[in-house]
């Protein structure tokens, strides 16, 4: 898998918003394709952030998306940088591109400044424990209990 800038890849915007609505769709922020299609459309935009990076094979389709993005949750304004949206296509999880994306997104973000990066989930925290993450409180986002997490830079 090579990891790129979705904006290279912007055809792909409208795939990418179907896939996230039909996995999270019931939640808040993906529950219209046209607010993640903006979503995206921003993230490829920007020259550093939020922005947007997917996951894609020799052919050029997508196998993942993540995005690293400013002031996710509006209730934790000390919290500057965080990844999010990160989503494996089902018919290509168990085979660790979450990880190199979530990898990558760090990387990203560490080398355009963010001294520390946050995330929320209800269900990876072991994933991203494993990638070096730590809890650091609980609660409830979107409707559904979630881990928010940190990791610093090296």
């Amino acid at each position: 898998m090579n990891i790129e800038p979705l904006a290279r890849h912007a055809h792909l915007i409208e795939d990418i918003a179907l896939t996230l609505h039909a996995e999270w769709g019931d939640l808040p922020p993906w529950n219209t394709q046209a607010k993640i299609r903006e979503r995206l459309a921003f993230g490829a935009s920007k020259s550093i952030f939020p922005r947007t990076l997917i996951g894609v094979d020799d052919t050029g389709a997508w196998l993942a998306t993540g995005c690293v993005k400013l002031h996710e949750l509006d209730h934790h304004p000390d919290k500057l940088h965080w990844i999010g949206e990160i989503l494996v296509r089902p018919a290509h999880r168990g085979r660790g591109l979450g990880s190199k994306l979530t990898c990558a997104l760090s990387d990203y973000a560490f080398e355009h400044g963010a001294s520390q990066l946050f995330l929320y989930t209800p269900d990876q925290q072991p994933l991203y424990a494993r990638l070096g993450w730590r809890e650091v409180c609980q609660e409830t986002v979107n409707q559904e209990c979630v881990s928010i997490m940190a990791l610093a830079a090296q």
